[in-house]
């Protein structure tokens, strides 16, 4: 069974026009027909990759685009290592120093909530009597013990040298301004004045049931004398109940407590001696351990110096001796030592140390021997050498040796020819009797 081939274009127009077509255009339909669809898919991407050059090409773009995810990756970034913080450090610094410097007034004001608390409590902390309390001068100059019902005086002790109240008007006082602080500000009857301050003077008060206790305090006091006033009001109390419930003016029955309260007073004065006095044991002892080695230390400079003068007195005092010859010297502790050299007939250098109080078994000496051309030394080897006859007298005038007194031409002549070795005698005159010959 055959088929008659059919034509791929059925269309007459189609028909009538396919042999107008070129080979080009065949491949471009069959290429649109096999990818149509990737050609689009292309051509979106090429638009979206120009749309993404220029938003990248962009700075108001890439600016948009980091802005938005900027905290984000802060944040990341300073959770996984300090890096971030380390890079950014100087820039902020910098920054910093710069707008400090070129408008303090915009940087005051953006770190007042941060330096005010800040600069209020550091002025809190240095005024602070918990921390400051051994740094302050202080004196408790009087004591006044109240009675609470009838307003008298029950005792009243002042340190010496201090400007005194009459204890009638104090009391008074104090009861008129307790009245009046209750009636004005209707305070509760438990609430009671305790404090007052006059300048550099105040005036710190403790209650009781019976009594009150009043210190007049000039200077800064430190917190612990509020303790201290309320263990004594409490102590009074205790001791004086009975006397103060029927208290009308008589103290016969308190003369007893004027020493205490007065070794009240002594025991808290702020002043150098007596805070020395009131450290605690063991800041008097690591105190008393300071005093020992700083005595220990001066005491040590003391000798030192004393020591080096001395043996450079010493020193000097060798050098002027005829004959010794110093290059080199040093001390140091039971240490001393001498190196030069030293002529036989010069003086001992131990001899002239016994005028000294340096120990000789400290010093070292090492001393080289030679021959000083000191007149009297030169002297001194003519007689040895020449060994001269009674009535021959030598004199030496540098550098001439003069011998006098010869009867002997014999001696004489040996003695022109032996003084001509010794050391520092370049003539010799020999004087005969009546006679006069020289060489």
């Amino acid at each position: 069974m055959t088929h008659d081939p059919q034509p791929i274009l059925e269309d007459p127009e189609l028909a009538d026009s396919s042999s107008a077509f070129e080979p080009l255009n065949d491949i471009d339909t069959l290429r649109g027909l096999l990818f149509g669809q990737q050609a689009s898919s292309i051509e979106r991407l090429k638009t979206r990759l120009s749309q993404l050059e220029r938003r990248i090409s962009t700075p108001d773009s890439r600016v948009v685009d980091t802005s938005e995810i900027l905290a984000e990756a802060v944040e990341k970034r300073l959770q996984a290592d300090a890096k971030l913080g380390v890079a950014l450090k100087p820039v902020v610094v910098e920054q910093f120093r710069e707008t400090s410097r070129d408008d303090p007034e915009v940087m005051a004001d953006a770190l007042y909530p941060i330096l005010g608390p800040a600069i209020r409590k550091m002025i809190i902390s240095i005024l602070s009597p918990d921390r400051n309390a051994k740094k302050r001068t202080y004196r408790v100059e009087q004591l006044f013990l109240i009675h609470n019902a009838t307003g008298l005086p029950v005792s009243h002790v002042s340190a010496s040298l201090a400007s005194t109240q009459d204890a009638d008007m104090v009391s008074g006082m104090l009861s008129a301004i307790q009245s009046f602080v209750k009636d004005a500000f209707d305070t509760d009857e438990f609430d009671t004045l305790n404090t007052l301050q006059l300048g550099d003077v105040s005036v710190w008060i403790e209650w009781g049931p019976e009594a009150v206790l009043a210190a007049v305090v000039r200077g800064i006091p430190p917190i612990h004398l509020r303790d201290a006033l309320q263990i004594q009001i409490e102590d009074i109390h205790r001791r004086f109940a009975s006397d103060l419930s029927v208290y009308d003016g008589d103290a016969s029955s308190f003369d007893s407590l004027d020493p205490e309260l007065t070794l009240f007073l002594e025991s808290h004065d702020g002043r150098l001696k007596n805070r020395l006095k009131n450290l605690p044991v063991r800041a008097k002892r690591q105190l008393l351990i300071c005093g020992l080695l700083v005595g220990c230390a001066l005491v040590w400079f003391c000798h030192s110096w004393f020591d080096s003068r001395r043996w450079a007195n010493y020193v000097a005092d060798l050098e002027n001796q005829p004959g010794i010859v110093i290059t080199d010297q040093h001390h140091g502790f039971r240490q001393y030592s001498v190196t030069g050299l030293r002529d036989p007939m010069a003086s001992d250098p131990l001899e002239l140390l016994a005028s000294t109080s340096i120990n000789p078994d400290y010093v070292n000496y090492q001393f080289e021997p030679y021959q000083a051309m000191h007149p009297d030394f030169t002297l001194e080897r003519a007689n040895q050498m020449l060994s001269p006859p009674q009535g021959v007298q030598l004199r030496f005038e540098n550098p001439v040796l003069l011998i006098s007194g010869v009867q002997d031409r014999q001696w004489g002549a040996f003695a022109k020819k032996f003084a001509l070795s010794i050391a520092g005698i370049d003539k010799v005159i020999v004087l005969y009797s009546g006679d006069v010959s020289s060489q």
